[in-house]
């Protein structure tokens, strides 16, 4: 179960594609638990990664996994739960879309198709192909979204153009608002 001192209170969102990413990918970020306060039987709950236990919950109520399934645990001992489960969730960042386009290019060059990415990732096939289309993009620009110099949304309108000296012309040449 999911212990109080979990910090995430709204509803989780995606559990279906994280229980996807899962099952091809294995749990690869333990659950931190502590110890239940219920008398008798050995039990915990799950102070930090209740994402990661819905999503497996998921599974085994579809059939694809069994309770017995091995999931990597820490087991938090210290006296305020809390601020663990608030650490664990507060220092997360998302992936910056030019590594994802990377990471999913390096994917596709080891022979995985844009299905085998999406469903290894948990996400949806569109994504997938959304990012790889960023590849359509100077090498030069890709740098100049990781530098924040240039939005994701101006990216992808220079990925329309036709050529690489044609989107770098049309961002380096343009007048400084």
């Amino acid at each position: 179960t999911v212990s109080g001192s979990n910090v995430r209170k709204v509803s989780p969102r995606f559990i279906e594609s994280l229980a996807a990413s899962i099952l091809a990918s294995g749990s690869l970020q333990n659950l931190i638990v502590i110890p239940s306060k219920e008398e008798g039987v050995a039990k915990y709950e799950v102070s930090a990664g209740k994402r990661r236990y819905l999503a497996l919950m998921h599974l085994v109520n579809v059939g694809e996994i069994t309770l017995d399934y091995a999931v990597p645990v820490l087991l938090d001992t210290s006296e305020n739960t809390t601020v663990t489960s608030l650490v664990e969730n507060f220092h997360k960042e998302n992936m910056n879309p030019i590594d994802e386009y990377r990471a999913f290019s390096a994917m596709r060059e080891e022979g995985l198709s844009v299905d085998e990415i999406a469903l290894t990732i948990g996400i949806t096939n569109h994504a997938v192909i959304q990012r790889l289309a960023l590849g359509d993009a100077a090498p030069e620009l890709h740098e100049e979204c990781l530098e924040g110099r240039m939005s994701l949304e101006q990216l992808k309108i220079l990925c329309q153009l036709e050529s690489h000296e044609r989107q770098k012309a049309v961002w380096f040449n343009a007048p400084d608002e």
